[in-house]
């Protein structure tokens, strides 16, 4: 009897231990986080359930060269805002694929395109190695499309003209997430 007794509670406490397990490695519904990416931007979650989050993320860059000849020297400067939704499968997993859709807006002022301003929507697909419940590694593919419209000298004639653009781009990310 003792022996069953035994086998019973030991049998209880691995459904326990790995229920904390998994409530452990998975942020719940309030759960704020922080994910930053190398040259990529950062981003902050709300997650709304363990397998949704709200994203809003926004990138800057600037770009200084100096050259002796002053007429070639450069300056750009760009800025992206991005906010979407983060859908996550297999919440009980350390290892979770993700999906998101996010709609972008984008800034961008050089030698090429003064004062552009771009609108559009990406798609992110990629997977997250969850450490705890506080820390994640992952990696993702972006595919992001843009429209703008901007007045550009035409080269032959020289007289303003009106062009529009549609870009399409596609990236990978380190992502590196903290959540509280």
């Amino acid at each position: 009897m003792h022996r069953l007794s035994a086998i019973a509670l030991a049998f209880a406490i691995s459904l326990c231990a790995s229920s904390v397990a998994a409530q452990e490695t998975s942020p719940q519904a309030g759960t704020w986080g922080a994910e930053g990416s190398l040259f990529q931007g950062v981003s902050v979650l709300s997650f709304r359930s363990p397998t949704s989050a709200w994203l809003a993320g926004f990138a800057v860059s600037y770009l200084n060269r100096d050259d002796e000849d002053a007429s070639r020297d450069q300056r750009a400067t760009s800025a992206e805002v991005r906010l979407g939704i983060r859908s996550y499968r297999n919440p009980q997993e350390r290892v979770r694929p993700f999906t998101g859709l996010s709609g972008l807006v984008a800034y961008s002022d050089n030698p090429f395109d003064n004062g552009l301003w771009a609108f559009g929507g990406a798609a992110e697909f990629g997977a997250a190695y969850f450490f705890s419940r506080h820390v994640s590694l992952g990696t993702a593919l972006d595919l992001s499309a843009t429209y703008s419209k901007s007045e550009r000298p035409d080269f032959i004639t020289g007289e303003s003209m009106d062009v529009t653009t549609i870009t399409a781009r596609t990236g990978l990310r380190f992502l590196g997430a903290v959540y509280f």
